[in-house]
């Protein structure tokens, strides 16, 4: 709750203030300066899987001082996380994203440099996921996925997010199962491979449910999700994350694939209060 206060009133003053910056090359702005935008990004980015509002709060801050600094490559890539998470909170938020995907794309174009480009894919096709428009998301993702792998470093987090959130969803909701399924088992290997909790564990509770239950095995559905959960190291009773409202609606998925709604409908009530808490 404290930072859904703090995201309200940054992004007041944020408007008040405006885009506009001073560009400035990396070199001419103070190291400490440098080092609190990345510190920001670090969390932000690192919480936009896990925890949107927390994620939201250290993301506002994340723009405010990149504008300030006046560093173009940070500026881009801040502009496109903040078009991200405006676009998952609502449609009017969709609207904004659209106009901070175009600053950001207008940037990174001229700047030609590869993570601010990936970025610019990214919010584009996250803003095409949020208005359903699943063949455009797949098609723009798959782009900024391939920059990520193919011409920037250390991106395993951005494409282990954009697949496992977007990409393969898009695909299931399309109706391609036979994708799912191969695309899905190959994530998760690669990510237990490298040791990659955070991609392993979203991609077994939020997509492994639903190829199992296309193949009419809701038993392993089951188990796939709660493996998640035991992988991810929480409860739920400490801090309640993406991976948990995943694990819930794969199993209530099963529920009803099972006929048993009552148990649906247990399991929400049962859950409710720290949804609610989280702010989910």
């Amino acid at each position: 709750f404290r930072a859904l206060l703090s995201v309200l009133g940054r992004r007041r003053l944020l408007k008040m203030r405006g885009l506009a910056f001073t560009e400035r090359r990396a070199a001419d702005v103070p190291e400490g300066h440098l080092r609190r935008i990345d510190l920001c990004w670090s969390l932000a980015h690192g919480l936009s899987g896990v925890d949107l509002v927390r994620s939201a709060d250290f993301q506002v801050r994340n723009l405010a001082f990149a504008l300030d600094a006046g560093e173009p490559v940070r500026i881009a890539a801040a502009l496109a996380l903040q078009g991200i998470l405006s676009a998952l909170e609502n449609q009017e938020g969709v609207a904004r994203a659209s106009a901070l995907a175009a600053s950001a794309t207008e940037l990174a174009q001229r700047l030609q440099e590869p993570s601010a480009q990936a970025w610019s894919e990214a919010v584009a096709g996250v803003i095409a996921w949020s208005e359903s428009r699943f063949a455009d998301t797949v098609q723009v993702l798959e782009r900024s996925t391939t920059m990520f792998r193919e011409r920037c470093r250390d991106a395993v987090r951005e494409i282990g997010s954009l697949e496992t959130w977007f990409i393969l969803h898009a695909y299931f909701l399309m109706g391609h199962l036979d994708t799912v399924s191969a695309r899905a088992a190959a994530s998760v290997a690669e990510a237990r491979a490298r040791g990659d909790r955070y991609t392993e564990s979203t991609a077994r509770a939020y997509i492994m449910p639903l190829v199992w239950l296309a193949i009419d095995r809701p038993t392993e559905a089951r188990e796939e999700a709660r493996g998640a959960i035991a992988l991810w190291g929480h409860d739920g009773k400490t801090g309640w994350h993406h991976q948990h409202w995943a694990e819930l609606r794969a199993q209530c998925c099963v529920d009803l694939y099972e006929g048993t709604a009552a148990q649906a409908v247990q399991r929400l009530d049962e859950t409710r209060r720290r949804m609610k808490e989280s702010l989910v």
